[in-house]
């Protein structure tokens, strides 16, 4: 209390604390950076190896087996999965978050991985280790397009790119499309056997024809001169014309005489298109601490002074912003903020003086500024979370300025000085309000301890709200005493409305408390009555996403598809496509050579065969219709498109990377058993009502066509397989013979079969192999081809081999547990039956069951935690039971909020709903403790007396309510703009805080009557 006193006879003190506390949190808020998502690290670590010209099995055996056998031994991880597909090996390493250290396992992940050194020759670079984390999601795509030839789009595009990376907090500018130059040495195979000539002559005589090298000085008694061996290419005709066998009569063969020499790029491997045109793609990610959208305005402005510098016929395109979301959010949080600030004033007037209503309403501003001026010190920054905290926190910062400033104008309106009122306000609250605040933070704590990538994600969450409820208390019970001790001299009365109601509640109070055993049990009727709602009407779905901006045509051609004809046929889509009203679309791109959505990194490698185009649609607010609109037009013409394997649409799910609503494993080293049960699993999963898109990973790869090699023959011949294997890569993947830097950039020269010939079985069996004696002897008499059906990857969980089943679901029909417990039902007692096979549930289920174990663990430890805290102040078992007993009515609240709402119940509404816990005690503790001290000494109340202080805490109990509501509401409704993501957490708050209102000013009288109350 002396804290109280010193500013009540200081108050300049406390006006200048209050400016400070605005002016540092308006300060910090200007240089707080801006991003999407809390920066959050998935403690998963992504092993890619390139491996040219391999097989899948090839993949698998010689460089996937050897880097898992490696991983086994490092302690602190919780899985690996691996898929090994055509020329590349991907390992994704599970860090268990429960190590000792986890970045200790991450760096003894990065040594196990530097420990193998037995990988094939032809791996050229090393395995490469990349973290997954929130961070790793592009700002900005730009799209270089136009009509202009490749070299002038690179060059665009090189330029480009040069001037982003200046851009302060950009990390990286990853280009899609910009192909390397290569110099193309296309090789005949008749002439090359007819002049007798092997591969390796060739790519030697190229390697030691392209040279610089310093050979020394040459020293003179007047300087001294560097000596440079300089051979290297400068122009066309010099590569054309190396010679590749020469004699002393001058007869020699050059590379024109055996091959086709052309100035060219590599072939793609990846082919980006923008709104149907040919492009060069520019992805631009920010480092952990650049401000998306300062960096996202510093390329809008670049991007207009490099157009007037670009030749005519070529164009920047900006396909995307990912930075508008953000912008969209923190301007509908700005808005609805401001409204609920206004909507809570104008309930304080309603209710209080408006003196009193102003000063109590200051506590938003103060308390929100207050913290932002610490989220430095606890690496918070702007972002979706701590912006949807914030509009939570609007409203419960509140409470305990409207108890504590509500008693001040109580004591003033029964006649007391503005000192002593102020003053004894406060003394008679300060410590229920900061047990109410305690009990709140306790509420919120446990969400530190929620486990899987969902609980990294609102781990801020607590934090914000912890600083913000601090700040506030202090903020009652010194800044708004002093304010209001100064107010006019006049009386204060209690508003004619506030009058009434409580009146009404008396006589209300009079009749139920007669009653109170069949009033506990019909307000116990509600929390039993919403549990059947929810089992038989309602859906718990983990992150439901409605009315999304952004989703995707998945397309998959036939196996053997080569990247360009499967562009071609992409066009007829992208026509489709382009057909979206301009007022909806912004813009759409078209990735040839695979279809990985995961923006956070995760990928299932390349196919020429695969295609991916992205729709980037206007705000929701821009269009007149929802996108669930959109796409079932779009699916519906998708169907008269034939001569697709698959063809469909997928929405982009937003948050936290969980995965597929239906993701299930099968493991087993059997790999005929493991083929034959996800056959089975799959074949079942497509009969499900509800279910959409369902795909299995393990597909028939390429047509292959396997060497069956004759070791005596090669023994009679002197050749090995290494010199077997070499010459077809060369002659069909191609080899770098040889390379030069020019204007900066590095060119490749590529010897390889030109194309028409490795078209054809009968030349690979003509292809000739030298021996160690010089002696070329054709493939045919070493070997005979055996056509084979090729595997497209195979995939590993911890080491085996495994075969995972997915599938989206509509929602409108099931959820994603209800599928999963179909599978499970039909085939879990079979799959028990079978030795070595495993059934893995993971995606969307095993997210779901972390996040519900997290939350029922976090509920139950924050309801013992809230208990003990009341047991400790109270002195009491039983009061605590009485406190907490709106909780399941407040629950219950929630149910009817959400069903009446029509929306389901999902992971943002749990977090709202654990928030709910600790506003509940509040308004419950504020009554308890009046009728306490009513009681004083006295073993039981009467019922009037009950009575009494159940009305004398009616106005505090109902502002508290009724403000947090009132701050929420906007943001619901979308008075300042709509963002539905947000909309669970806050609608659980509101409509169970609503109920919970109601069950405390019925329980609690009602409940204390049952154990202190006597008959009059």
């Amino acid at each position: 209390m002396r804290l109280t006193e010193f500013f009540l006879k200081k108050p300049l003190n406390a006006n200048l604390i209050m400016v400070l506390i605005l002016l540092v949190g308006g300060l910090t808020l200007f240089q707080l950076k801006r991003a999407t998502y809390p920066t959050v690290q998935f403690d998963i670590l992504k092993i890619s190896t390139t491996y040219p010209g391999a097989s899948a099995e090839d993949v698998e055996i010689n460089v996937t087996k050897k880097l898992e056998d490696e991983l086994k031994g490092v302690n602190g991880i919780e899985k690996i999965k691996s898929n090994s597909l055509e020329n590349l090996s991907l390992i994704y390493v599970f860090v268990d978050t429960d190590a000792d250290d986890i970045q200790e396992t991450k760096d003894d992940i990065r040594r196990a991985v530097d420990r193998v050194n037995d990988l094939p020759e032809t791996i050229t670079e090393k395995p490469v280790v990349e973290e997954m984390r929130s961070a790793n999601v592009p700002v900005i795509e730009i799209a270089v397009v136009g009509r202009a030839d490749e070299i002038v789009r690179r060059k665009v595009a090189r330029d480009l790119e040069e001037e982003i990376r200046e851009i302060k907090g950009v990390m990286s500018v990853e280009k899609v499309g910009y192909r390397k130059r290569e110099v193309k040495i296309l090789i005949d195979n008749l002439k090359l056997s007819e002049e007798y000539i092997s591969f390796n002559e060739v790519i030697h005589a190229i390697k030691s024809r392209n040279v610089r090298s310093s050979g020394g000085s040459l020293e003179s008694y007047l300087a001294e001169k560097k000596i440079v061996t300089f051979s290297e290419f400068q122009t066309l005709p010099e590569v054309k014309n190396v010679i590749v066998r020469g004699n002393f009569s001058g007869d020699n063969i050059t590379l024109h005489d055996i091959a086709t020499v052309t100035d060219s790029f590599e072939d793609y491997q990846i082919l980006p298109r923008t709104n149907g045109q040919t492009s060069i793609n520019l992805l631009i990610r920010s480092h952990g601490n650049g401000d998306i959208i300062d960096i996202s305005e510093a390329i809008h402005q670049l991007i207009e002074e490099f157009e007037e510098t670009i030749p005519q016929n070529v164009s920047i395109v900006l396909v995307s912003d990912y930075s508008r979301y953000t912008s969209n959010v923190l301007g509908i949080v700005k808005s609805n903020a401001i409204i609920g600030f206004i909507l809570v004033l104008l309930v304080l007037i309603l209710f209080l003086d408006r003196y009193s209503a102003l000063w109590v309403a200051a506590g938003i501003p103060i308390s929100l500024l207050g913290a932002i001026a610490l989220f430095p010190l606890f690496d918070i920054d702007i972002n979706f979370i701590s912006l949807t905290t914030m509009i939570i926190v609007v409203g419960i910062v509140v409470d305990d300025a409207i108890v504590i400033g509500e008693n001040i104008s109580r004591h003033r309106e029964m006649g007391k000085a503005p000192y002593e009122a102020a003053l004894q306000g406060v003394k008679e609250l300060v410590w229920p309000v900061t047990i109410t605040v305690i009990s709140t933070i306790l509420a919120f704590i446990p969400m530190y301890f929620m486990l899987g990538v969902t609980g990294k994600f609102v781990r801020q969450i607590p934090t914000i709200v912890i600083l913000a409820l601090v700040i506030s208390l202090l903020e009652a019970i010194t800044i708004l005493p002093a304010h209001l001790k100064s107010s006019p001299a006049r009386q204060a009365s209690a508003s004619q409305l506030m009058t009434r109601f409580q009146n009404w509640y008396q006589n209300f109070l009079l009749r139920i408390l007669k009653h109170p055993v069949k009033t506990t049990l019909g307000v116990f009727a509600l929390p039993i009555a919403a549990i059947l709602l929810f089992s038989l009407a309602m859906k718990f779905i983990l992150f439901p996403y409605t009315d999304i901006d952004m989703f995707y045509v998945i397309a998959e051609l036939d196996e053997g598809t080569g990247i360009t004809a499967t562009a071609e046929k992409m066009k007829s889509v992208e026509e489709l496509i382009a057909h979206i009203p301009k007022h909806e679309l912004v813009n759409f791109t078209t990735s040839v050579g695979h279809h990985d959505m995961d923006v956070y990194g995760g990928s299932a490698g390349l196919h020429e065969n695969w295609a991916l185009i992205t729709i980037f649609l206007k705000p929701a607010a821009e269009r007149d219709r929802p996108s669930e609109m959109i796409m079932a037009e779009i699916s519906e013409k998708l169907r008269n498109i034939t001569g697709f394997k698959k063809l469909y649409l997928e929405k982009y799910y937003d948050g936290p990377p969980i995965g597929k609503p239906v993701t299930i494993t099968l493991v087993s080293d059997d790999d005929k058993l493991l083929q034959r049960t996800s056959q089975k699993i799959y074949q079942f999963i497509k009969t499900i009502p509800g279910i959409l898109s369902p795909d299995i990973d393990r597909k028939a790869g390429k047509q292959e066509m396997r060497l069956k090699l004759d070791y005596h023959e090669m023994a009679r011949a002197g050749i090995t397989v290494a010199e077997v294997a070499h010459t077809i890569r060369a002659a069909y993947d191609g080899i770098v013979a040889s390379s030069l830097v020019r204007e900066g950039e590095e060119i490749d020269f590529r010897v390889q079969l030109k194309p028409e010939q490795r078209q054809k079985i009968a030349v690979l069996l003509e292809l000739q192999i030298p021996n160690a004696m010089g002696k070329l002897v054709s493939l045919k008499k070493l070997a005979t081809l055996i056509p084979q059906e090729g595997i497209e990857s195979i995939r590993h969980y911890n080491g085996q081999r495994s075969i995972t089943v997915t599938a989206d679901v509509d929602t409108d029909i099931m959820t994603a547990v209800q599928a999963n417990q179909q599978v499970r039902a039909q085939f879990e007692k079979e799959i028990n039956a079978l030795p070595g096979l495993r059934m893995i549930f993971g995606g969307e289920e095993q997210a779901t069951q972390e996040s519900m174990q997290s939350f029922l663990w976090a509920f139950i430890c924050a309801l013992v935690a809230i208990y003990f805290l009341l047991t400790a102040l109270l002195g009491s078992f039983v009061q605590p039971f009485i406190i907490m007993a709106a909780i399941p009515i407040g629950i219950a609240g929630v149910i009817f909020g959400f069903f009446f709402h029509q929306l389901p119940i999902g992971f943002l509404a749990l977090i709202g709903s654990l928030g709910l816990i600790g506003v509940i005690v509040n308004d419950s503790l504020v009554m308890i403790t009046y009728l306490n001290e009513l009681r004083g000494d006295k073993a039981n109340l009467s019922l009037q007396e009950i009575i009494h202080g159940s009305k004398t805490r009616l106005r505090p109990v109902i502002l508290t309510t009724i403000t947090t509501v009132a701050g929420l509401i906007p943001t619901i409704y979308g008075f300042g703009g709509y963002e539905p993501f947000i909309v669970p957490i806050v609608l659980a708050l509101a409509s169970g805080l609503i109920l919970a209102t109601i069950g405390t000013l019925v329980l609690v009288p009602t409940l204390y009557t049952l154990s202190y109350g006597r008959t009059d």
